[in-house]
């Protein structure tokens, strides 16, 4: 009986730990961006956080292939991105990405996906990726990213959905 109840307790205990319920506790409508936890990179300035998203850096300091994960359009992750990381709304995002395109200066075209699940998979998945989800979806299996010196959740921190 006793054995029983400490395997019980030590899985739910890992079941937490693992749970996105356990950062949302602490990081409300801050949004989380995200590697695979085989990236070395800790932290991103925001200048750097912006390259990236715009598809103006190719590669991580390692070589390593940069792969962009985005939100749908309409999604208040995208539109909070939209704010925060591109300074731009969707449409002259869209034409940005179209312009560059044409003129050959896009390195990485991001990858749209509907949900955080699909996020934090492809994320998890791809040892180069780098996605943008709400704090409180992060789980073990992505690395969420200083930005600016700072986690979501802590005082300062800029990514926030309105």
């Amino acid at each position: 009986m006793r054995r029983t109840t400490v395997w019980r307790s030590m899985m739910l205990g890992l079941l937490l730990s693992t749970s996105p319920v356990v950062w949302a506790q602490s990081n409300g409508n801050h949004l989380a961006i995200v590697v695979n936890t085989a990236n070395t990179v800790e932290e991103l300035s925001m200048e750097k956080l912006r390259r990236i998203f715009r598809g103006e850096e190719a590669e991580w300091d390692n070589q390593a292939k940069i792969e962009v994960v985005t939100r749908a359009s309409g999604q208040p992750e995208q539109e909070a991105a939209l704010r925060n990381i591109y300074g731009m709304n969707q449409s002259a995002l869209n034409a940005y990405f179209l312009k560059a395109a044409f003129a050959r200066t896009l390195k990485v075209k991001p990858k749209v996906l509907n949900t955080a699940l699909g996020v934090r998979q492809l994320v998890a998945g791809v040892p180069g990726a780098i996605g943008i989800m709400r704090a409180s979806e992060v789980d073990k299996s992505v690395k969420p990213l200083r930005i600016n010196g700072r986690l979501p959740g802590e005082a300062g921190y800029e990514l926030v959905l309105q």
